[in-house]
């Protein structure tokens, strides 16, 4: 349940700032983004708050990471996004991301 001291509004906002606070690149989450090319560059998340979903005390919110996948010495690149789950707590009045977990299986078709 989401505490009382959240507003919808004020949630949507404190998870998308908290989104845009986590550096995904810096992080075991971007292992998969890194596998698709040979200089994957983050490029960042938008979170679709107004779908999150509450599991037990976990909640999740789908998301959209956009990357640049470079690939030889630089002459072939371009800019593609993944559908992503964002899993997150409420601690208190502050919205923690603990983890961001992106699909990349519609690259390997």
């Amino acid at each position: 349940m989401i505490p009382k001291s959240f507003q919808m509004l004020d949630l949507e906002k404190k998870l998308q700032s908290a989104v845009d606070a986590y550096d995904l690149s810096v992080r075991g989450d971007f292992a998969k983004l890194a596998e698709l090319s040979d200089r994957t560059v983050y490029d960042g998340i938008d979170v679709h708050s107004d779908a999150s979903v509450i599991v037990g005390d976990r909640y999740f919110a789908p998301a959209t990471v956009f990357v640049t996948l470079n690939y030889g010495n630089g002459e072939e690149s371009w800019s593609d996004s993944y559908p992503a789950r964002v899993d997150f707590s409420l601690v208190e009045d502050e919205v923690r991301i603990n983890s961001v977990d992106v699909d990349t299986s519609d690259f390997h078709i």
